[in-house]
């Protein structure tokens, strides 16, 4: 990144990599999971990434989704199940074999079971080396479209395209909400619970949600359509847009800042210093208004 005569300039590397999920996992290694590259880790210490390819019988990348941590280990939800993300032979796998009928989305770890959001078939829960399904909306399909799950007090709270389902801490089905909340087809894309509330970036907007899924305030810009994800940093809320790159919550308005990428997918927080953003045009740091691409000379996955 230069800047001249206070123009910015970017080197954009690695352009075609759709990177779809970001996860700082339990020792604070980030990794990533991509459309049709396999998955790749940075490690917090030696600062060098690790390449994890993922093909099925065919050679033909497999997409991935979510990530999720089962018993220290690392998994990513696919069109073909739950797979282990450093076994490069996963036939044998018990989580495997158990999802490997399901077009998954994202998984979630309970006490002792795995919840799966699955593409067309709701919501199910690996336990005991067997799958059930727990949530299924016979008369909406769009409900069985399950895009997110994130821990709250009750259990788990996962978003559909239709609604918001809660479920216990066991994993079983309690309640649901129509979350339609501007009287337009949209769905949520991303949310985030904290006390006393839940940030929900949708594809209208960005809606501040109470415990009870009711709206408190509604963020909305112009110029902001599908809003990805939005996370607590540095005692504010950042997000990022499929149109509108970097966004965040000022004075109860959501701007957009300038950022080299307009098409940003998602960010996580590896320490409240860094901000680790993905888009169309590769991976990014941003810290204190500097914008770093993640490149081969500071990192960026080599296969």
């Amino acid at each position: 990144l230069t800047i001249n005569n206070n123009q910015l300039q970017i080197t954009e590397h690695y352009k075609n990599l759709r990177i779809r999920e970001l996860l700082i996992d339990y020792n604070k290694n980030l990794w990533m999971a991509t459309a049709d590259e396999g998955v790749f880790m940075f490690h917090r210490n030696t600062l060098k990434s690790v390449y994890f390819p993922k093909t099925d019988k065919n050679n033909k990348p497999i997409s991935c989704w979510g990530f999720c941590e089962i018993n220290n280990e690392m998994y990513v939800a696919t069109p073909t199940g739950i797979i282990p993300v450093e076994q490069s032979n996963w036939e044998n796998n018990d989580v495997f074999n158990q999802t490997s009928t399901l077009i998954c989305n994202d998984a979630i770890t309970g006490s002792g079971f795995v919840l799966i959001g699955t593409r067309n078939n709701g919501i199910y829960r690996l336990k005991n080396k067997k799958s059930e399904q727990v949530f299924f909306n016979k008369k909406e399909q769009l409900d069985n479209i399950i895009i997110h799950f994130e821990k709250n007090d009750k259990g788990f709270l996962a978003s559909s395209k239709w609604s918001m389902i809660q479920l216990d801490h066991q994993g079983n089905f309690i309640s649901q909400k129509f979350d339609d909340y501007d009287s337009l087809f949209s769905y949520t894309m991303n949310f985030y619970p904290f006390d006393g509330g839940m940030m929900n970036a949708r594809t209208t907007g960005v809606f501040l949600l109470d415990t009870s899924l009711n709206i408190i305030k509604k963020y909305k810009n112009a110029d902001v359509q599908v809003v990805c994800m939005m996370r607590p940093f540095q005692n504010n809320w950042w997000g990022v847009s499929m149109d509108a790159g970097l966004i965040r919550i000022d004075n109860d308005k959501l701007v957009k800042l300038p950022f080299p990428d307009k098409r940003l997918f998602t960010l996580t927080t590896w320490n409240d210093t860094n901000l680790w953003i993905t888009g169309v045009k590769g991976v990014f740091r941003y810290t204190e208004g500097y914008v770093r691409p993640f490149t081969p000379q500071n990192g960026f996955p080599i296969k």
